[in-house]
């Protein structure tokens, strides 16, 4: 046999094609292709088009100016969508990491962000100083319900290895001990770089590895990112900027690689800090007829008291079918009696292997 035939005659182990699948196309052709899933938010812009919805296998970034919500808004969104549909979200931010000394020695916590998500989810401050000041102070039975629901819908992360490797690894580890429908970044800049390339080269390459772990693990993958500047300009009309894509370091490769690119923007903030009005910008969004369309959400302003996110004048957190102070948590039974020893797990070491406590 020639070596021509030999070769021809071979099947060899080679796993670089995806095979076309007609039974997959065929599911697609009579049922449509899979659709981002609801939001529960009411972001619509002026024609009534849906400006947001979480697709699986995306990834997309979300930016703003300083302390102009990008994070706070992420929250809402996260909490919006486990709270209608369940999902469960593996989260490294931290930024928003705390700690505090037990027993002698110093435990690294999320007690701010658990903290954040009870307050939305039951429109009652938890932290003392501020619910007496607005009189609307959570009690502790429900605090405590707050935080064991807050701990079935999310895990926080502590990689020991920041790069974007590194994270990979992290959020691999993480999903093999239990599935999650959304990741979350926050912020980027907290990634370190580990080789001399040129920026762009290294967010292209980073934003390429981070796309197929969305589609390998199904998930929806988000990433909060910072601008190069601190400061947004005013133009002639006295209009506040939009933090756009062009706005982070490497812009360019932002717009090239995002699926979706969000932008939370105060517009009356330099004429009134107290202003809380807010504007959701969709920048960029991939598969428009599947995802949602660009453009601006204008309608929208947060409620300090309730530390929620109205949209349209419509508070995500009612559309449900009982009232708030009725909403009877899914993961709390008839009968739960919370017992205080009991604190739930949320920083997880995946070098090590420990788990740090979050105490109440």
């Amino acid at each position: 046999m020639s070596l021509k035939d030999n070769f021809l005659n071979q099947k060899p182990e080679f796993d670089g094609i995806i095979d076309i699948d007609f039974d997959s196309l065929l599911r697609d052709y009579d049922n449509g292709q899979a659709k981002g899933e609801p939001s529960h938010q009411n972001l619509k812009d002026n024609e009534n088009e849906s400006l947001f919805s979480w697709k699986r296998g995306f990834i997309n970034a979300w930016t703003g100016w300083p302390n102009d919500g990008k994070t706070d808004f992420f929250t809402q969104a996260s909490t919006v969508k486990s709270l209608h549909d369940g999902w469960k979200w593996a989260v490294w931010s931290p930024e928003m990491y705390g700690s505090e000394k037990v027993d002698g020695r110093v435990v690294m916590n999320a007690n701010d962000l658990v903290d954040d998500i009870i307050w939305k989810l039951y429109g009652q401050c938890p932290l003392k100083d501020i619910g007496e000041k607005y009189g609307n102070r959570l009690s502790r039975s429900k605090y405590i319900d707050g935080a064991s629901w807050v701990k079935d819908h999310f895990v926080f992360l502590k990689p020991q290895n920041r790069t974007p490797l590194g994270i990979i690894d992290c959020y691999k580890k993480a999903f093999d001990k239990r599935s999650f429908d959304g990741l979350l970044i926050d912020p980027f800049k907290n990634i370190v770089q580990d080789s001399g390339e040129r920026v762009d080269r290294f967010l292209e390459e980073t934003f390429a590895w981070f796309k197929e772990l969305s589609i390998e693990m199904d998930v929806s993958f988000n990433i909060i990112a910072h601008p190069k500047a601190n400061i947004a300009t005013i133009d002639k009309e006295g209009n506040r900027s939009v933090c756009d894509q062009y706005s982070l370091s490497g812009g360019a490769a932002w717009n090239n690689s995002m699926d979706g690119i969000y932008s939370i923007l105060r517009p009356n903030k330099h004429k009134d800090p107290k202003d809380r009005t807010t504007n959701f910008i969709n920048l960029k969004q991939r598969k428009q007829h599947l995802v949602a369309v660009s453009g601006t959400c204008y309608d929208i302003r947060k409620d300090i008291k309730t530390s929620r996110y109205i949209i349209q004048n419509i508070d995500p957190f009612t559309n449900v079918e009982i009232e708030p102070k009725q909403y009877v948590l899914p993961t709390a039974p008839n009968n739960f009696e919370p017992k205080p020893i009991n604190k739930p797990e949320f920083m997880i070491d995946w070098q090590s292997g420990d788990v740090e406590k979050a105490p109440f």
